[in-house]
């Protein structure tokens, strides 16, 4: 039997690429004036919610084609950009580069991503050294799997599961711009920093974390660990909200 078609509202996906940190996509609504849409995903936020946004559209396919294929050009330059100037190496760490965060509790430290969970494009020590900042999965006598971390290139908030960690990195070390990056992420008082509430929780923002949660889970009845994690991810005032 043929897999779900993906839709985004009345438009079904006809081609995604990830690449750069976030997805690309075209999809076609053919009862649509604009027929044809180019749209970015991303998931960038503590639900891990798709969220998208920069969406154009067209009735003519080439030319939402050659809008789709310079947006792709665009991110391949910036990422090629970015690897001149940093100068970092972009051979990835492993196992054997790090120390075994068995029986660890790992909230607080400095973790190294194992590099096949990472996206290609990625699979390197720049984008591999993150801050451990919470999660069921933190503990290692915990029956929770989720782990949230603070990359320490990007400062972008992430989510990953206990198994995609490689071990943990001894901050001394780390290399400079790892040192000074992870400087910047905490507080005076040697925490991480909270990161700055956005808008008060609404009722899309309820949804989507419902979506996620179900996503995560696999359907409706295994939400007990996902939804209490994201859960944590919210400030006390949206928590009530919720």
């Amino acid at each position: 039997m043929a897999g779900k078609k993906r839709k985004i509202h009345d438009y079904e996906v006809i081609h995604a690429i990830r690449f750069g940190g976030s997805e690309l996509i075209l999809a076609e609504d053919y009862k649509a004036e604009a027929r044809y849409m180019v749209c970015d995903c991303s998931w960038n936020n503590p639900l891990g919610a798709e969220m998208y946004d920069n969406a154009m559209g067209s009735a003519d396919f080439v030319e939402i084609m050659k809008l789709f294929a310079a947006r792709l050009a665009e991110r391949v330059v910036a990422l090629e950009t970015e690897r001149e100037t940093r100068g970092i190496p972009l051979q990835p760490l492993t196992g054997k580069d790090c120390v075994s965060i068995r029986d660890v509790d790992i909230e607080g430290r400095v973790v190294v991503l194992e590099p096949e969970g990472l996206a290609p494009e990625y699979r390197s020590i720049d984008y591999q050294l993150a801050l451990c900042t919470g999660g069921f999965g933190a503990n290692p006598e915990s029956n929770g799997r989720t782990v949230f971390c603070t990359n320490l290139i990007s400062g972008e908030h992430e989510i990953w599961k206990r198994l995609d960690i490689a071990g943990m990195m001894p901050e001394e070390r780390l290399p400079e711009w790892a040192q000074a990056h992870l400087a910047a992420l905490r507080a005076p008082d040697g925490k991480t920093a909270e990161p700055v509430a956005a808008e008060p929780l609404g009722k899309e923002q309820f949804w989507q974390m419902i979506d996620a949660a179900r996503e995560t889970a696999g359907g409706w009845q295994n939400m007990r660990e996902p939804l209490p994690e994201a859960l944590t991810r919210l400030e006390g005032p949206d928590i009530i909200r919720f």
